[in-house]
This record gives C-alpha cells, sequence and structure tokens, in this order.
C-alpha cells in the first residue's frame, strides 16, 4: 500500500516504487560499497522501465549531482513527480545523507529538457 502523507502524491508513489523495486528485481544494486554507484545507476534503471529518452547524471561537486532527462517522447507532470520522488528515494537507499531533489526545468513548462538538481551532505573524507 502507498503511504499516505504530506506532499505530491506522484512523488510519495516514486518513492514507494523504489521500495518495491529494490525489495525484488534490482535488489542486487543496493550491495555495492560505494555510496554513489546506485544514485549512478539510476540512468539505467530508466531505460529499463521507459521506451523513450535517457537519464544523466552529472555530478556537480560535492554533495552536488544534475540530472536531465533527454529525448523523452511524453513529458507530462505526473512522470516528472514520480520521477523526483523516484530519484530522491535511490539517493536515499544509496546512502547519501539528507538527499534533497528539485526540479529546475520542465519541458511540460516550456523549458528544454526536464532536469533535477540533486544535494545531499557529503560524508566526511577521512
Amino acid at each position: 500500500m502507498i503511504p499516505v502523507g504530506a506532499g505530491d502524491p506522484y512523488e510519495r508513489i516514486g518513492r514507494f516504487a523504489v521500495h518495491q523495486h529494490m525489495k525484488k528485481i534490482y535488489s542486487h544494486l543496493i550491495k555495492e560499497s560505494d555510496e554513489l554507484a546506485l544514485a549512478r545507476r539510476r540512468s539505467v534503471l530508466w531505460q529499463t522501465m521507459h521506451d523513450t529518452g535517457q537519464m544523466t547524471m552529472k555530478l556537480e561537486g560535492p554533495g552536488q549531482a544534475r540530472l536531465d532527462l533527454i529525448n523523452y517522447a511524453i513529458p507530462n507532470r505526473e512522470t516528472c513527480a514520480l520521477t523526483t520522488g523516484y530519484i530522491s528515494q535511490v539517493f536515499t537507499i544509496a546512502g547519501l545523507e539528507d538527499p534533497i531533489v528539485v526540479m529546475t526545468d520542465c519541458r511540460v513548462i516550456g523549458g528544454h529538457i526536464c532536469s533535477w538538481r540533486a544535494t545531499w551532505r557529503p560524508k566526511e573524507q577521512g
């Protein structure tokens, strides 16, 4: 059952979907030691679940990444919200501390691509 709570219901569904995927078919992805391995694989996960579009992720510095969805044929608000929740939960499961995912551009509202900015508290080196 999808948890009830505050916030966008589609984002909650996206978070819930991650839990279902990681319990079953993609459970091997959470066994990586690199905290960003699962987050990087988010790009591959997109292609296993969608027949159009490509998700890219670029690290922009400690605790920062940009994710872009390019060439997606049918952009819509619901998919963007689901993806926001999915990305956020993937980062949480990957062990990133306090991840925040915000959509920064969207084709639905006239943007060139759908894009998200993710931030988290970097782990201390040492």
